[in-house]
Protein backbone atom coordinates (compact mmCIF):
# COMPACT_ATOMS: atom_id res chain seq x y z
CA UNK A 1 0.00 0.00 0.00
CA UNK A 2 1.66 3.69 -0.88
CA UNK A 3 2.11 5.69 2.01
CA UNK A 4 3.62 9.37 2.87
CA UNK A 5 7.27 8.33 4.34
CA UNK A 6 9.96 10.90 5.60
CA UNK A 7 13.13 9.45 3.74
CA UNK A 8 16.55 10.31 3.58
CA UNK A 9 17.52 12.78 0.49
CA UNK A 10 20.70 11.35 0.13
CA UNK A 11 18.87 8.02 -0.84
CA UNK A 12 17.45 9.46 -3.77
CA UNK A 13 18.86 9.18 -7.18
CA UNK A 14 17.15 10.80 -10.48
CA UNK A 15 16.06 8.50 -13.45
CA UNK A 16 18.07 8.60 -16.89
CA UNK A 17 14.80 10.38 -18.53
CA UNK A 18 15.32 13.66 -16.60
CA UNK A 19 18.61 13.93 -18.78
CA UNK A 20 16.60 12.54 -22.14
CA UNK A 21 13.74 15.56 -21.58
CA UNK A 22 16.17 18.29 -21.19
CA UNK A 23 13.31 21.00 -21.73
CA UNK A 24 10.80 19.65 -19.31
CA UNK A 25 13.03 17.10 -16.78
CA UNK A 26 15.88 19.51 -15.90
CA UNK A 27 15.96 21.08 -12.93
CA UNK A 28 16.61 24.51 -12.85
CA UNK A 29 18.00 27.20 -11.12
CA UNK A 30 14.84 29.33 -11.46
CA UNK A 31 12.43 27.27 -10.30
CA UNK A 32 14.41 25.33 -7.33
CA UNK A 33 14.87 29.10 -6.25
CA UNK A 34 11.24 29.80 -6.44
CA UNK A 35 10.45 26.01 -4.68
CA UNK A 36 13.20 26.59 -1.71
CA UNK A 37 11.19 30.08 -1.48
CA UNK A 38 7.47 28.38 -1.05
CA UNK A 39 8.62 25.97 1.55
CA UNK A 40 10.16 28.31 3.47
CA UNK A 41 7.54 30.15 4.01
CA UNK A 42 4.79 27.39 3.70
CA UNK A 43 6.09 24.33 4.23
CA UNK A 44 6.41 21.62 1.60
CA UNK A 45 2.77 21.14 0.29
CA UNK A 46 2.92 18.06 -1.76
CA UNK A 47 5.11 14.68 -1.22
CA UNK A 48 7.08 13.49 -3.61
CA UNK A 49 6.68 10.33 -5.75
CA UNK A 50 9.85 7.38 -5.53
CA UNK A 51 9.64 3.85 -5.87
CA UNK A 52 12.44 1.38 -4.53
CA UNK A 53 15.40 0.93 -6.59
CA UNK A 54 17.65 -2.03 -6.96
CA UNK A 55 20.63 -0.30 -4.49
CA UNK A 56 18.49 -0.09 -1.77
CA UNK A 57 18.16 4.13 -2.50
CA UNK A 58 15.04 5.47 -4.15
CA UNK A 59 13.99 6.59 -7.76
CA UNK A 60 12.28 10.20 -7.81
CA UNK A 61 9.30 9.42 -10.06
CA UNK A 62 7.98 13.46 -10.05
CA UNK A 63 8.45 16.04 -7.44
CA UNK A 64 11.66 17.28 -9.08
CA UNK A 65 11.30 21.11 -8.20
CA UNK A 66 10.06 20.12 -4.45
CA UNK A 67 13.05 18.19 -4.18
CA UNK A 68 15.92 20.77 -5.42
CA UNK A 69 13.50 23.18 -2.76
CA UNK A 70 14.43 21.06 0.02
CA UNK A 71 18.24 20.27 -1.09
CA UNK A 72 18.61 24.36 -1.02
CA UNK A 73 17.36 24.68 1.93
CA UNK A 74 19.58 21.99 3.16
CA UNK A 75 17.33 19.48 4.50
CA UNK A 76 18.57 16.05 5.32
CA UNK A 77 14.71 14.09 4.86
CA UNK A 78 11.93 14.80 2.57
CA UNK A 79 8.19 13.38 2.77
CA UNK A 80 7.67 10.82 0.32
CA UNK A 81 5.11 8.65 -1.35
CA UNK A 82 6.16 5.39 -1.91
CA UNK A 83 5.01 3.42 -4.48
CA UNK A 84 5.35 -0.23 -5.33
CA UNK A 85 8.74 -1.53 -7.18
CA UNK A 86 8.08 -0.72 -11.51
CA UNK A 87 9.69 -1.87 -14.06
CA UNK A 88 11.53 0.56 -15.68
CA UNK A 89 9.02 1.62 -18.33
CA UNK A 90 6.18 1.91 -16.34
CA UNK A 91 8.10 4.45 -13.72
CA UNK A 92 9.20 6.41 -16.90
CA UNK A 93 5.66 6.05 -17.92
CA UNK A 94 4.50 7.26 -14.53
CA UNK A 95 6.88 10.15 -13.79
CA UNK A 96 6.35 11.47 -17.43
CA UNK A 97 2.69 11.20 -16.93
CA UNK A 98 2.25 13.41 -13.97
CA UNK A 99 5.25 15.95 -14.74
CA UNK A 100 2.93 16.31 -18.47
CA UNK A 101 -0.55 16.76 -16.45
CA UNK A 102 1.04 19.10 -14.25
CA UNK A 103 2.11 21.45 -16.72
CA UNK A 104 -1.25 21.41 -19.22
CA UNK A 105 0.30 19.41 -21.99
CA UNK A 106 -0.31 20.67 -25.81
CA UNK A 107 -0.16 17.76 -28.47
CA UNK A 108 3.67 18.91 -28.98
CA UNK A 109 4.20 17.59 -25.59
CA UNK A 110 2.26 14.30 -25.64
CA UNK A 111 3.91 13.80 -28.63
CA UNK A 112 7.91 13.78 -27.23
CA UNK A 113 6.54 11.76 -24.49
CA UNK A 114 5.13 8.96 -27.12
CA UNK A 115 8.51 9.40 -29.48
CA UNK A 116 10.53 8.64 -26.29
CA UNK A 117 9.14 5.95 -25.58
CA UNK A 118 9.03 4.24 -29.13
CA UNK A 119 12.64 5.07 -29.49
CA UNK A 120 14.46 4.94 -26.38
CA UNK A 121 11.80 1.91 -24.99
CA UNK A 122 11.39 0.42 -28.31
CA UNK A 123 7.61 0.52 -27.53
CA UNK A 124 5.05 -0.21 -30.29
CA UNK A 125 2.45 2.50 -30.34
CA UNK A 126 0.04 -0.20 -29.51
CA UNK A 127 2.38 -0.89 -26.21
CA UNK A 128 2.09 2.70 -25.85
CA UNK A 129 -1.69 3.00 -25.84
CA UNK A 130 -1.84 0.34 -23.62
CA UNK A 131 0.47 1.83 -21.05
CA UNK A 132 -0.38 5.35 -20.78
CA UNK A 133 -3.98 4.64 -21.03
CA UNK A 134 -4.44 6.99 -24.24
CA UNK A 135 -5.91 5.82 -27.61
CA UNK A 136 -3.97 4.74 -30.61
CA UNK A 137 -5.34 7.23 -32.65
CA UNK A 138 -4.52 10.43 -30.26
CA UNK A 139 -1.07 8.45 -30.18
CA UNK A 140 -0.69 8.70 -33.93
CA UNK A 141 -2.44 12.07 -33.68
CA UNK A 142 0.37 13.78 -31.71
CA UNK A 143 3.17 12.00 -32.90
CA UNK A 144 2.47 13.63 -36.13
CA UNK A 145 2.40 16.93 -35.04
CA UNK A 146 5.35 16.97 -33.09
CA UNK A 147 6.88 15.57 -36.70
CA UNK A 148 5.46 18.09 -38.65
CA UNK A 149 7.35 20.95 -37.39
CA UNK A 150 10.90 22.10 -36.81
CA UNK A 151 12.23 21.52 -33.36
CA UNK A 152 13.32 24.77 -32.86
CA UNK A 153 10.10 26.23 -33.39
CA UNK A 154 8.25 23.99 -31.06
CA UNK A 155 7.42 26.58 -28.40
CA UNK A 156 6.33 29.32 -30.69
CA UNK A 157 3.20 27.76 -31.92
CA UNK A 158 2.20 25.59 -28.54
CA UNK A 159 -0.29 28.24 -28.18
CA UNK A 160 -1.96 26.89 -31.47
CA UNK A 161 -4.69 24.88 -30.91
CA UNK A 162 -5.31 21.30 -31.40
CA UNK A 163 -7.48 21.87 -34.14
CA UNK A 164 -5.59 24.05 -36.48
CA UNK A 165 -1.71 21.74 -35.74
CA UNK A 166 -3.84 18.46 -36.60
CA UNK A 167 -4.90 19.81 -40.03
CA UNK A 168 -1.25 21.18 -40.45
CA UNK A 169 0.07 17.96 -39.94
CA UNK A 170 -1.87 16.43 -41.83
CA UNK A 171 -1.05 18.65 -45.15
CA UNK A 172 3.02 18.24 -43.93
CA UNK A 173 2.37 14.40 -44.04
CA UNK A 174 0.39 14.19 -47.39
CA UNK A 175 3.09 16.56 -48.79
CA UNK A 176 0.80 19.46 -49.52
CA UNK A 177 3.10 21.76 -47.48
CA UNK A 178 6.87 21.85 -45.80
CA UNK A 179 7.02 22.16 -42.33
CA UNK A 180 8.58 25.68 -42.72
CA UNK A 181 5.24 26.65 -44.60
CA UNK A 182 2.69 24.76 -41.33
CA UNK A 183 5.17 26.94 -39.12
CA UNK A 184 4.52 30.28 -41.16
CA UNK A 185 0.30 29.39 -41.65
CA UNK A 186 0.63 28.29 -37.53
CA UNK A 187 1.98 31.94 -37.13
CA UNK A 188 -0.72 33.16 -39.34
CA UNK A 189 -3.49 31.69 -37.55
CA UNK A 190 -2.03 33.22 -34.03
CA UNK A 191 -2.37 36.56 -35.84
CA UNK A 192 -6.12 36.43 -36.43
CA UNK A 193 -6.07 36.91 -40.02
CA UNK A 194 -6.52 33.39 -40.92
CA UNK A 195 -9.63 31.03 -38.88
CA UNK A 196 -9.19 27.50 -37.76
CA UNK A 197 -11.49 26.67 -39.92
CA UNK A 198 -10.24 28.26 -43.24
CA UNK A 199 -7.04 26.18 -42.43
CA UNK A 200 -7.65 23.45 -45.44
CA UNK A 201 -8.69 26.25 -47.80
CA UNK A 202 -5.56 28.34 -47.03
CA UNK A 203 -3.20 24.33 -47.40
CA UNK A 204 -4.66 24.11 -50.56
CA UNK A 205 -4.37 27.72 -52.11
CA UNK A 206 -0.57 27.58 -50.91
CA UNK A 207 -0.18 24.82 -52.83
CA UNK A 208 -1.02 26.17 -56.18
CA UNK A 209 0.67 29.88 -55.33
CA UNK A 210 3.15 28.92 -52.82
CA UNK A 211 2.66 32.26 -51.55
CA UNK A 212 0.89 32.99 -48.08
CA UNK A 213 0.12 36.68 -48.82
CA UNK A 214 -2.11 35.18 -52.23
CA UNK A 215 -3.30 32.27 -50.29
CA UNK A 216 -4.79 34.05 -47.20
CA UNK A 217 -6.04 36.47 -50.01
CA UNK A 218 -7.84 34.09 -52.08
CA UNK A 219 -9.49 32.60 -48.97
CA UNK A 220 -10.81 35.94 -48.03
CA UNK A 221 -12.12 36.27 -51.12
CA UNK A 222 -13.75 32.79 -51.91
CA UNK A 223 -15.67 34.21 -48.56
CA UNK A 224 -16.87 37.13 -50.15
CA UNK A 225 -17.56 35.75 -53.09
CA UNK A 226 -19.41 32.80 -51.23
CA UNK A 227 -21.68 35.33 -48.75
CA UNK A 228 -22.28 37.83 -51.80
CA UNK A 229 -23.55 34.92 -53.32
CA UNK A 230 -25.84 32.84 -50.71
CA UNK A 231 -27.06 37.08 -50.39
CA UNK A 232 -28.33 37.20 -53.62
CA UNK A 233 -29.41 34.01 -54.88
CA UNK A 234 -32.94 34.62 -56.11
CA UNK A 235 -31.45 38.23 -57.58
CA UNK A 236 -28.74 35.95 -59.54
CA UNK A 237 -30.84 33.00 -60.88
CA UNK A 238 -33.55 35.86 -62.44
CA UNK A 239 -30.83 38.19 -63.65
CA UNK A 240 -28.29 35.44 -65.32
CA UNK A 241 -31.19 32.66 -66.11
CA UNK A 242 -28.49 30.09 -67.16
CA UNK A 243 -26.27 28.30 -64.63
CA UNK A 244 -23.02 29.00 -67.00
CA UNK A 245 -23.68 32.98 -67.29
CA UNK A 246 -24.04 32.88 -63.38
CA UNK A 247 -20.27 30.81 -62.99
CA UNK A 248 -18.86 33.55 -64.93
CA UNK A 249 -20.46 36.20 -63.15
CA UNK A 250 -18.97 34.00 -59.99
CA UNK A 251 -15.44 33.66 -61.56
CA UNK A 252 -15.05 37.42 -62.81
CA UNK A 253 -16.12 38.58 -58.94
CA UNK A 254 -13.09 36.40 -57.55
CA UNK A 255 -10.55 37.15 -59.19
CA UNK A 256 -11.90 40.96 -59.06
CA UNK A 257 -12.29 40.60 -55.35
CA UNK A 258 -8.64 39.02 -55.29
CA UNK A 259 -6.46 40.99 -57.09
CA UNK A 260 -5.65 38.24 -58.68
CA UNK A 261 -5.16 38.27 -62.48
CA UNK A 262 -7.14 35.47 -64.48
CA UNK A 263 -4.76 33.31 -66.33
CA UNK A 264 -7.34 32.71 -69.31
CA UNK A 265 -8.12 36.47 -69.28
CA UNK A 266 -7.36 37.43 -72.86
CA UNK A 267 -7.03 41.42 -73.66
Amino acid sequence: MEQITEIPISKITLPKSYKKLKDDGEITKLSVDEMAESIKLNGLLQPIGVTPNDKGGYTLLYGKNRLGGMIKLKKKTIPALVKPKLDEIDAIVLQLSENLLRNKPTLLDFGRFFIMLENDYKLTREQTAQRTGKSLAFIVQCINVYKSFPRKDHKKIKTVSPVVLTKLASGVKNSYIKPAQAKEIADTVKTGLVKAKDVNNIINNFRKENNLEIAVKQNQSILHVTVTIDINKKDMVNKFGTVAKMATYVKNLFYSESGIEDPNYRA
